[in-house]
């Protein structure tokens, strides 16, 4: 049976004069773009310059801090299902609103108001789990973009490859990056984990590396980590007889999935010095974050890198491989392998272990290019940009 929408109106201040934004929600908590649909909401309460309605399941709505300061339309259509494409805009009076803002690369049919899409990646195109996948994602990522009034890639690479993939108009694709997420906006060079907060995963006197893995997707590079780790250890014994090596800690949602895959569980099993702890609540992961003498990003393809930011946050520098997203997010603290393949990225753990004394440093001057307050602001005046678009259409066609 295809969900059916209703709406709930909770409090909010007196905003007719404010543009009317209906956002899909129903991503929330769901990785990433759940936390850039929580981040964009919450930059443009802070605006207080847009009514915000947002289209999400009840228990997303009585999950979300904010629930009180947006209205709701409760709606539990399946992503990428018939009840999305072409039934909810039934069920739910567009013509409401000024602006539809999907932040995924989904976009319903017969949407009849200024549109906008956000598009994280190409990861089902470029590194397809299934052969199919490509042939579907090109239509819809095709489709959404011609359809829509504004797109919105996160990096430079995501915009220079939906430009590619689809022919479009550069000027109506605008790259704004994901924000920094709220539990770590500001968090600086605060004190390292205590004794009071120290997990049981590690030693109070024991270095460790920290890599956070949203998913066990191969682009995720999960496999690679696990083989490079124990080649690490072998060297850094090699060359350092002073104290034990560092312990790997893998963390997040991706971290649970690993015994549960034989091969990975195979090589867990033989790396040896690994802790896996899963996914972690807010304070606790920025303390994570904190203590960790460097975060370990494997990926071979990202849109983005979410880790990469959060670590940087808190001063902590980030490895990762030579990939385009995550290229525009690192500084001279960071170290990037040389190549993707697994030697490189032992060489780079190595390097970072061995510059481990410079100690943290938060840069920022690069942070602020990530505050939620400007990438509010952006995204705000993208909004704006659609509504106007739409409204020169209008006059355009209006009899002489």
């Amino acid at each position: 049976m295809e969900a059916q929408s209703s709406q709930l109106i909770h409090r909010f201040r007196d905003t007719a004069s404010l543009p009317r934004l209906l956002l899909d929600g129903r991503k929330l908590g769901d990785g990433g773009i759940g936390v850039y649909i929580d981040n964009t909401v919450q930059g443009l309460l802070e605006r207080a310059d847009t009514h915000i309605t947002v289209i999400a399941s009840q228990a997303q709505a009585e999950r979300a801090k904010w629930r009180r300061d947006v209205t709701w339309i409760y709606d539990t259509s399946k992503g990428y299902s018939l009840s999305e494409y072409l039934l909810m805009p039934r069920r739910i009076d567009f013509s409401r609103f000024d602006l539809y803002h999907s932040p995924h690369y989904t976009l319903p049919f017969g949407v009849s108001i200024p549109s906008v899409v956000t598009i994280h990646d190409l990861i089902h195109i470029d590194r397809p789990e299934a052969f199919y996948y490509p042939l579907i994602a090109k239509r819809l990522i095709k489709s959404a973009v011609a359809r829509a009034s504004k797109v919105i890639a996160v990096s430079a690479d995501t915009r220079t490859a939906v430009i590619k993939l689809t022919g479009v108009d550069p000027r109506k694709v605008v790259h704004i990056p994901n924000a920094i997420p709220t539990f770590l906006a500001g968090a600086g060079l605060e004190e390292p984990l205590s004794e009071a907060t120290r997990p049981l995963f590690v030693a109070a006197d024991e270095r460790y590396f920290v890599s956070v893995i949203s998913n066990n997707k191969p682009h995720k590079g999960v496999a690679d980590l696990l083989r490079a780790w124990p080649l690490f250890v072998e060297r850094y014994e090699k060359c350092n007889s002073t104290g034990p090596a560092p312990r790997l800690v893998l963390a997040g949602y991706g971290a649970e999935q690993v015994r549960g895959d034989k091969s990975l569980s195979q090589l867990l099993t033989r790396a040896g010095s690994v802790s896996v702890i899963g996914a972690v609540e807010s304070d606790l992961l920025r303390h994570l974050y904190r203590g960790a003498d460097a975060l370990i990003v494997a990926s071979l393809a990202e849109g983005f890198c979410l880790p990469a930011l959060e670590a940087q946050s808190v001063g902590t520098k980030v490895i990762c491989r030579p990939v385009p997203a995550i290229a525009e997010l690192v500084t001279p603290d960071d170290v990037v392998a040389k190549d993707l393949s697994v030697e490189a990225l032992v060489d780079a753990i190595f390097a970072a272990t061995t510059d481990s004394k410079r100690g943290k440093h938060v840069r920022l001057e690069h942070l602020k290019r990530f505050s939620r307050p400007v990438i509010a602001e952006r995204t705000r005046s993208v909004y704006g940009s659609a509504i106007a678009g739409n409204r020169r259409i209008i006059m355009n066609n209006r009899p002489k």
